[in-house]
């Protein structure tokens, strides 16, 4: 089941390198044709959501690989049983931070698609913005609890 759920978070994650890559995209467009006169309308709605969708949908595999930042030569100082526990500590910490990011945020989608909000640019739904980062820290909770399972079971410390 692990593995089944890590290719999902891998794809999500590669969806989220594809929407970095746009997001550069987009902005040399708009540089090149701002050489001969005209402008990418919408530029920034688009770079924004790009980048948004990007970050989330690359957290939960992040969060799942341990990718990121940590302190390796302090870990590696301590006693196996202490890192685990250490480890686990941490994990119960992020978990209730990202539960309650989750929740947040959710609320927030709520508001924006009870309130029609639109992007100041191109009258995009701000669905379309909240909607990557509501589902990528709710898959964040998901891969913080398989992380904590590993942790217990003794595959990843």
């Amino acid at each position: 089941m692990t593995k089944f759920i890590h290719n999902i978070f891998q794809g999500l994650a590669v969806l989220g390198a594809v929407s970095f890559g746009l997001a550069a995209l987009v902005t040399v467009v708009d540089i090149l044709l701002r050489i001969k006169g005209v402008g990418l309308p919408g530029v920034v709605d688009y770079v924004q959501l790009f980048i948004i969708a990007g970050a989330f949908l690359a957290m939960p595999y992040t969060f799942l690989e341990q990718g990121h930042v940590r302190v390796e030569l302090l870990l590696e100082m301590l006693s196996k049983p202490v890192r685990k526990t250490l480890a686990f500590a941490v994990c119960l910490l992020v978990l209730g931070i990202v539960v309650a990011l989750t929740v947040y945020n959710f609320a927030g989608l709520q508001r924006v698609i009870e309130g029609n909000d639109i992007s100041q640019n191109l009258g995009l739904p701000m669905a379309y913005f909240w909607g990557p980062v509501v589902l990528g820290l709710g898959l964040s909770v998901v891969a913080v609890l398989v992380l904590l399972f590993e942790i217990l079971t003794g595959k990843k410390v």
